[in-house]
């Protein structure tokens, strides 16, 4: 199963990519492919169960509102969208059906199918911290303390900056949805949180660094000559510190 983390990550990779598609064309050919793709993720990895939503997040942050009432937004998003969403998640279910009959056949039975480990599971009653509280201890094995702090400030930077560019705020609030519905299962359900769970985040991390470092890299081109310098040369020494004291060490 530790191999099927790298796995869901790359198929989650290509949903979000035909997200964005299907929020420019939602026909049915785009939802029948989010569809397959969104339940060969699932099927790969359950605790990637939430990236199915990443479509609808695509096509809420996408979607070209038009003026009006709120109601009539609502319909008109819905008429848009709804019948590929639907569809989509109809493939899902199917693809899930060989699964999910021979396991309730066989939940009273000598030999229950066991989908979840229950012993890997976080329950309402524990007296445990819910929901992941003690997930960064884990997830600093995956990453640098340095990476935890950055990406928020970069979020709210990116998000700010989109007042004048709404490309970018759009963007990252894709990024971030791609991000919450990849650890959520992980932070909320999970009982025995593992760094490997946290692997499908590599993909939108270093998506949303990169976008957001190319943006701050074409932004100061503007700016006085000194400026610009310290800045680029800042931003090319931040990776190079990242890449000799974490991945490389890592790699070894």
């Amino acid at each position: 199963m530790a191999l099927a983390d790298p796995f869901a990550a790359g198929l989650a990779t290509l949903l979000a990519w035909r997200s964005l598609i299907f929020a420019r064309k939602p026909d049915i050919p785009q939802a029948i492919i989010i569809g397959i793709l969104a339940a060969m993720v699932t099927l790969a990895k359950l605790t990637m169960g939430l990236i199915p939503f990443l479509p609808a997040i695509a096509a809420l942050i996408f979607y070209a509102w038009p003026r009006g009432s709120l109601h009539s937004k609502i319909m008109s998003w819905a008429r848009t969208y709804m019948p590929g969403l639907l569809l989509a998640a109809t493939i899902v279910f199917l693809a899930w059906l060989p699964v999910l009959i021979p396991a309730a056949l066989a939940n009273d039975s000598d030999d229950p199918f066991v989908i979840v480990n229950g012993n890997n599971l976080q329950y309402l009653d524990s007296t445990d911290p819910i929901g992941g509280l003690g997930v960064l201890r884990h997830v600093q094995h995956f990453t640098t303390p340095y990476v935890l702090i950055a990406v928020p400030l970069l979020i709210a930077w990116m998000l700010w900056r989109g007042r004048r560019t709404p490309d970018d705020a759009r963007i990252t609030l894709f990024l971030v949805g791609w991000i919450v519905l990849a650890a959520g299962l992980s932070l909320i359900a999970s009982n025995n949180i593992r760094s490997r769970y946290m692997m499908p985040l590599a993909v939108p991390l270093v998506l949303l660094i990169t976008h957001s470092a190319v943006t701050l890299w074409n932004d100061v081109a503007a700016w006085r000559s000194e400026i610009r310098f310290s800045v680029r040369v800042a931003l090319l020494l931040s990776g190079a510190v990242w890449l000799l004291a974490f991945a490389l060490p890592f790699a070894e």
